[in-house]
């Protein structure tokens, strides 16, 4: 078994409205953690899903430049997960996605 995990930080403004404390735009430095167990490889290069892959995909959908992240990171971890389930090029055995919001505080997603 293949045990893949990829740390990747972000910086992102948030805001739930309506919320009592998050309701007031705020940010975040985010840190995203996705761990993939896999039983094989590709064929091309012998990745599970390359590192660059998962970090684009969480940059694309989430860094800051222009962006408010109106979800909590419990929805954050889910959608990260079906991204990446999305674009496994191997059937993973199991896929977890942590979504840190603060230094003391995380949303994790497993199915």
């Amino acid at each position: 078994m293949i045990i893949y995990k990829k740390i990747s930080d972000i910086c992102a403004a948030h805001q739930l409205k309506g919320h009592q404390k998050c309701g007031l735009l705020h940010g975040h430095n985010y840190t995203f953690e996705v761990e993939i167990e896999a039983d094989k490889l590709t064929d091309d290069f012998g990745f599970v899903v390359d590192f660059g892959e998962i970090s684009k995909l969480i940059k694309e959908k989430y860094d800051h430049t222009g962006k408010i992240i109106t979800i909590s990171a419990e929805k954050m971890a889910k959608e990260t997960y079906d991204m990446i389930k999305a674009i496994m090029p191997v059937k993973p055995k199991r896929i977890k996605v942590r979504v840190w919001e603060t230094s003391t505080s995380f949303a994790e997603y497993e199915a």
